[in-house]
């Protein structure tokens, strides 16, 4: 899953159509032309209304609540290591620039987010304020899933990411070098890995994308 976590930090600044139809209709309100007023705009949707509940098993709801514990050990790294913007000792004499979240990501997110770590280490980059998520609902679980021969499970919980108090800075001045983020839903995926093919046995958080419903 293929977004980066450099989309957390992308704010929100669109108008939606009917936002421009209510201003139209005010701006043009002074003549009577004995219609009745226009209904009034109902409120914006949840989104989480009209979503189907899933009928988990037993097991599937168990893997959802393990994988829960693991996304929250890797954003509680994710944050760590954004503020402190510092190698990590990842092991003996061995420090890793965005080291903190790849106990708990998987190969592919992993290098995604060392990529970002490093770029940020370089430029001098760390984050202040705060960070959070908010887990909704599960998505799906495919405790069946085979990937190169390997039974690999995966899961897919939606979370409300709140990154309107994330705001980059200069490691040195402690300037804004750019805006916080914005709420959005976002389907995080986790797979789990038995300990074969040189993976750790356990759940490991392995993306995230936007949900079309947007923000939360």
């Amino acid at each position: 899953m293929a977004q980066r976590a450099t989309l957390l930090l992308r704010t929100v600044g669109t108008i939606s159509a009917a936002a421009l139809l209510a201003a139209g209709l005010t701006a043009c309100g002074d003549d009577d032309d004995g219609l009745p007023p226009p209904p009034a705009s109902p409120p914006p949707a949840d989104p989480t209304d009209n979503e189907e509940t899933l009928d988990l098993t037993p097991e599937e709801q168990e893997a959802i609540d393990e994988a829960q514990l693991v996304i929250d050990d890797f954003f509680d790294a994710y944050v760590e290591d954004a503020r402190l913007g510092e190698p990590y000792e990842v092991a003996e004499s061995i420090r890793v620039v965005g080291g903190r979240p790849l106990e708990f990501a998987a190969a592919e997110l992993s290098q995604e987010l060392q990529a970002e770590s490093v770029e940020n280490y370089n430029d001098g980059v760390i984050f202040e304020g705060e960070f959070s998520w908010d887990y909704l609902r599960p998505e799906g679980a495919d405790l069946d899933r085979i990937v190169n021969d390997f039974s690999v499970p995966e899961v897919e919980l939606s979370y409300c990411l709140d990154a309107t108090d994330w705001t980059p800075v200069d490691r040195e001045t402690n300037e804004p070098t750019g805006e916080p983020g914005d709420r959005r839903i976002a389907i995080i995926s986790a797979v789990w890995y038995d300990g074969r093919g040189g993976n750790e046995e356990g759940w490991q958080v392995s993306g995230w994308e936007d949900k079309a419903s947007g923000s939360c």
